[in-house]
């Protein structure tokens, strides 16, 4: 699983391509923020209006989850595998990937 391969995968499903971009958005635009407390976590906020509805979201999300993108952390906070998408700071991957194992039992790093 990788970003390119993933996105040509789902290219014919916008709201799958749209949780991954807007996951990649929030983490760029979010980096040290409040609202991004931790590290490859994103928050999908319910009170603002989307492109998309939110039954849209969850079945994307299900999807992403089965590929290994994306795990929910809690109401509204997304994992991105950081695999998929790398943590701001580069430092900051092996922290991400010992979070990812606790939350999957993925081990992302030997």
């Amino acid at each position: 699983m990788d970003y390119v391969t993933t996105l040509q995968k789902y290219y014919n499903k916008s709201s799958v391509i749209w949780l991954i971009l807007e996951c990649q958005r929030l983490l760029n635009f979010n980096v040290g923020s409040k609202e991004q407390p931790e590290i490859n976590v994103v928050v999908i906020r319910s009170d603002i209006k989307h492109t998309i509805d939110t039954a849209e979201i969850f079945r994307a999300y299900k999807v992403l989850k089965a590929e290994g993108v994306l795990i929910r952390v809690k109401p509204h906070h997304y994992m991105v595998n950081p695999s998929f998408l790398l943590p701001y700071e580069a430092a900051d991957y092996h922290k991400a990937a010992d979070m990812w194992f606790q939350l999957t039992g993925e081990q992302l790093v030997k």
